[in-house]
Order: C-alpha cells, then sequence, then structure tokens
C-alpha cells in the first residue's frame, strides 16, 4: 500500500532526535529520506557509551530516530563534498535543517534549497 508521502524525496541535515524523529516518521509514510551528516557523524550515535551501556547491540537512541532513511557523510569543507551537497539539495522536494550547515564547513552553502523554490517546503529552520 502506498503511503502519502510516496514519491517524496526529502534531504535532512539534522542531529539528536527533533528533526531526525519528524524526517522517521516522513520514511514511515513513504519518503525516501536521505540523512546527511558531517564526517565526524551524528553525535548521537555515542550517546550509548555515554552512559556507559553495552554498545555491542543496537543504539535504540541512533535507531529510532533515523528508522527508514538512507544516510550520507558529506565534507563541505572539500569542493566535491560542496557540490554533491548542492546537487542533493537540487534534488529534493523537502529540507529538514535542524544542525546549521555552516557549523561543519568553512564554506558557503547557497540558496539552492527547496525552500528557495517551493513555498510548501517544511522547514523547521529556514537558514541556508
Amino acid at each position: 500500500m502506498a503511503g502519502p508521502f510516496d514519491g517524496v524525496r526529502v534531504v535532512e541535515v539534522a542531529a539528536w532526535t527533533y528533526v531526525p524523529g519528524a524526517g522517521a516518521i516522513m520514511a514511515d509514510l513513504g519518503a525516501d529520506v536521505i540523512k546527511v551528516e558531517p564526517p565526524n557523524g551524528d553525535p548521537q550515535r555515542g550517546l550509548l557509551n555515554m552512559l556507559n551501556r553495552d554498545s555491542s547491540g543496537p543504539n535504540p537512541f541512533i535507531e529510532i530516530p533515523n528508522r527508514g532513511k538512507r544516510s550520507m557523510t558529506i565534507d563541505l569543507n572539500h569542493e566535491k563534498g560542496h557540490e554533491v551537497f548542492l546537487k542533493l539539495i537540487e534534488g529534493a522536494d523537502e529540507y529538514l535543517q535542524l544542525l546549521d550547515v555552516l557549523s561543519f564547513t568553512s564554506r558557503t552553502v547557497g540558496a539552492t534549497a527547496p525552500s528557495e523554490t517551493r513555498a510548501d517546503s517544511v522547514l523547521p529552520d529556514k537558514r541556508p
């Protein structure tokens, strides 16, 4: 059975739970959600170890808010990474952002996010 978000591509640049949880719900409803992480990854990946828990099994702190997503690491400090990121955003229907993209790069990202071209984009944070 098709979900209401089937055929919708979402690019997510976020960490922790708030926005990743929204992306997970979109994925549950059929969206193709692509999570973009900086080279050092989502800080929530290490939360289990910070709690001195056994890290041999699944980490619910990262698994639950990131279910149903594809993920990729992009280093925006490199020209190729910057180009890949811009192409990824150009092909997206929606853009979810919690992390300031500029916080993991010294480069200017540019104003090509779907919010610039689609009035119906879902953006918790509208900074480029």
